[in-house]
């Protein structure tokens, strides 16, 4: 898979087909909020809720299952310190040119915010639902991102949230989304997970928000997973065979891993810069 030059034009343009108008969105000072992202051309964050609000509305008129995806490149900062911020740039495009070559017309794509993209369609079920997630995923690992004389292949983490008749919003459907992204990079990235509505409001009592008892539940096993995922990246590299001399590389190497380290504990990016200094000296 190659990397198009003409990445940027080839937007995803609303139709006549039920997903809504261009949208317009403006400042307080009435200056036009672009709808498409800069870098990739896929929908905003602004304009991609909006599109996916009239989605929600159709699916719940038709009696269908609105889908709605968030999807996080896995140790992105890592990549940017590695092989360069133009380097990352490019892997946003190729994540994004492999989106659009898996995807048809129906299906809204967006750049939801830095790493994250985000993917909403209408679905006959869950299960054909979760194979199209899991598509995804192989399709951009089996993927070999190279540009700028450099290349690598990078993961992503899936979340996929599921409408049903009690879902209230489109909203909550993003942000169970997110949340069950979260369950999906603790578990250990490189992975799909889900939760259709349904199950998720059958275990929480009447009366109780159903994402404020969602983020109760993930930060009670906060702690333990990211000691779980310390341990283990720990473990692998008390494996490694280090050489008696030093590459030429060993510092960047050193720089990777301890970036690396530094997301799997959920580091800040400001700290993680500090690290990879530190570790290139």
């Amino acid at each position: 898979m190659s990397l198009n030059n003409e990445l940027i034009s080839q937007t995803l343009e609303p139709k006549q087909n039920g997903r809504g108008p261009h949208v317009h969105h403006h400042l307080s000072g009435g200056l036009p909020i672009p709808e498409h992202d800069g870098l990739t051309g896929l929908f905003t964050h602004a304009a991609f809720q909006e599109q996916v609000a009239d989605l929600f509305a159709r699916a719940n008129s038709d009696k269908k299952i609105l889908a709605c995806l968030m999807l996080d490149i896995d140790h992105f900062h890592a990549i940017n310190h590695r092989f360069g911020y133009a380097f990352g740039e490019m892997v946003l495009l190729q994540v994004a040119q492999t989106l659009r070559e898996i995807s048809n017309s129906q299906i809204l794509l967006s750049r939801f915010a830095g790493e994250q993209f985000s993917v909403a369609w209408i679905t006959e079920s869950s299960q054909s639902a979760i194979q199209f997630a899991e598509k995804i995923r192989v399709e951009i690992a089996n993927h070999k991102f190279t540009a700028l004389g450099k290349s690598t292949y990078v993961t992503v983490s899936i979340g996929l949230a599921l409408s049903d008749a009690k879902t209230k919003s489109v909203s909550e459907l993003l942000a169970s989304s997110q949340l069950v992204l979260r369950t999906a990079k603790r578990e250990g990235r490189n992975r799909v997970c889900y939760w259709e509505q349904q199950a998720l409001a059958s275990g929480v009592a009447q009366g109780s928000d159903l994402l404020d008892e969602l983020q109760k539940k993930f930060a009670s096993l906060e702690r333990d997973v990211k000691a779980f995922g310390t341990s283990e990246v720990l473990s692998l590299l008390d494996e490694f065979e280090i050489p008696d001399g030093l590459p030429e590389d060993h510092a960047e190497n050193v720089a990777f891993i301890a970036a690396s380290i530094a997301d799997e504990i959920g580091m800040s990016e400001r700290q993680i810069d500090v690290i990879i200094s530190a570790a290139l000296l």
